[in-house]
């Protein structure tokens, strides 16, 4: 019997608006697939003769299976531009270091930034973390850069898009939801509940402060690759891109991108 409230696999593969749909045996197929489309990306633009410019969030996604095909082909990263989705932020207002186990930064270094052969390595500039001192960044970038390629989205456990959380309308103060940029955000509790699924249960260590890219950058992208990976993300699926577009759920705006696919 079909659980009304969680999305079907038959639902999302004749759902129109979606570019495409692609429904793998597992987790890890979606880590393959999306490896070699990302590095297919870059080839196909280092072809053509211009850059690629891409939004990546951290989890869930294996970026040391990208610097391998990379590696193994010879694909230059050199015009690449990453932007990564957000870092989070120590009880003082500063980034955390890249030595903290939930760094964001750090990960991107240990792997994808260097397993890169030297002559395939990305130019330091363009490794896009928000920054709290640089907030305006990522949007600038996006605009030097002609726009984002593609973006890599996932649902998190609160709705969330990157570190887009819930809010209403009220703490809004009449802006739009869609129109929010790179800003700070104090976490929600499910939101660190969920990260401290990969610290062991360990929730005191994770951050309650974070620098997020804002939904107007993420939805700037040309593309939207959606991913559902997680086995609990059937009912946020449903809820995001079925149920009515709200602040209450953040991941709902994505149903004004013209361009999706999952």
């Amino acid at each position: 019997m079909k659980d009304p409230l969680f999305v079907t696999r038959e639902e999302m593969l004749h759902d129109s608006r979606f570019s495409s749909v692609s429904v793998v045996p597992g987790p890890r197929d979606i880590q393959i697939a999306i490896a070699r489309e990302i590095a297919d990306i870059i080839k196909a633009n280092n072809a053509a003769g211009k850059g690629s410019t891409m939004i990546w969030p951290v989890s869930p996604l294996d970026y040391t299976l990208v610097a391998d095909i990379c590696n193994a082909e010879s694909i230059s990263c050199r015009d690449l531009v990453i932007i990564n989705m957000d870092e989070f932020l120590g009880e003082d207002g500063e980034m955390i270091p890249a030595s903290h186990s939930l760094s964001f930064a750090g990960y991107m270094d240990n792997d994808f930034y260097n397993r890169l052969k030297p002559e395939l390595a990305m130019l330091p500039e363009n490794r896009i973390i928000p920054n709290v001192k640089k907030l305006d960044e990522p949007l600038r970038v996006i605009r030097e850069r002609g726009g984002v390629d593609i973006a890599f989205v996932g649902i998190g456990i609160s709705g969330h898009i990157a570190f887009n959380e819930p809010c209403s309308i009220t703490e809004l103060n009449g802006t739009e939801f869609d129109e929010l940029t790179t800003r700070i955000v104090t976490l929600t509790e499910a939101s660190r509940a969920q990260i401290a699924l990969s610290t062991g249960g360990n929730l005191w260590d994770v951050p309650r402060f974070a620098v997020t890219l804002g939904m107007k950058e993420l939805l700037s992208a040309k593309c939207l690759h959606v991913m559902g990976i997680r086995t609990w993300q059937p009912a946020l699926i449903r809820r995001a891109f079925y149920g009515p577009i709200t602040p209450h759920m953040p991941a709902s705006y994505m149903q004004k991108h013209p361009n999706m696919k999952m």
